[in-house]
Parts: structure tokens; sequence; C-alpha cells
């Protein structure tokens, strides 16, 4: 009889993901990933173990749509990259300057090694105290601490 049978829900979960496809299999709520291109595809959940054996079907206008909506969220994620690359440019010119040299504040703390000056390289750094290199003496001498 009609009304022994078991209706199955039409109505996707509140939590389903958007674009993304449901399967003819009624007891499978697996949500598959947007496809691009309308065509028939298998469902890749799966049921006590085993791969559910229903299909989705993407027709041509669920693909536009999920096209349509991969561009808009690559274009908001390219603003967001392009915004976040020219505050590092700004960010970068205002602690080196122009012309590539480091500004005069003491306080900016840059986070790129560069290359020492030669008042630099003259110095030693042992146990956390600055040691200055007699003037005869090279890079790779040693001498005593005084």
């Amino acid at each position: 009889m009609l009304f022994f049978q078991k209706f199955s829900i039409s109505r996707l979960p509140s939590d389903w993901p958007a674009y993304h496809n449901k399967c003819n299999n009624s007891r499978c709520h697996y949500p598959n990933a947007p496809q691009y291109i309308a065509d028939r595809y298998l469902c890749g959940g799966r049921l006590n173990g085993a791969y559910c054996g229903g299909t989705v079907t993407v027709t041509s206008a669920t693909a536009r749509k999920a096209t349509r909506q991969r561009r808009v969220e690559e274009d908001r994620k390219m603003k967001h990259d392009e915004k976040a690359r020219q505050m590092r440019r700004e960010e970068a010119r205002r602690l080196w300057g122009q012309n590539g040299s480091r500004s005069q504040n003491p306080r900016v703390a840059i986070g790129r090694a560069r290359p020492l000056s030669q008042s630099q390289r003259n110095c030693n750094v042992k146990s956390g105290k600055l040691i200055r290199r007699p003037q005869g003496y090279q890079k790779g001498d040693s001498f005593l601490e005084l």
C-alpha cells in the first residue's frame, strides 16, 4: 500500500555546504564537491564502510552557478591578496624609505638579515656581550677578552 512507504526528505540538511551536490540515494548524506561540467558523476560517500552506489547528476544551470560562485570567490581572494601585498609594500617603504636605506628610527625592528657594515664586522659577540676586535685582527682570528 502507498501509505506504508517511507518518504525521503527532499530538503537538504541545514548544515549543508553551499553549491555541493546530493546523490540520488536517499540514505546517503555526503556533500559531493561542486562540479563545473554538466554530466553524471559517482557519489563519493560511504554507507556502512562501502561506497554509496548513487550518482550525482549535474545540470548545465548548476554547473554555471558553481562556476560563477568559484569565479566570485577567486576574485575576492585576489583582491584580498592584492590588498595585503600593497600593505606589505607600504610597510617596507615606511621602514626602508624610497631609496632602500633603513629609516633612522632605532625602535624599528627589521625582520630580515642584511649585510653587516664595516664597524659591525669588527665586533664579536660572546655570551651576550659585544667585544671589539683589535685593529690588526681579521674575521677568522681569535683573540683574548680583556
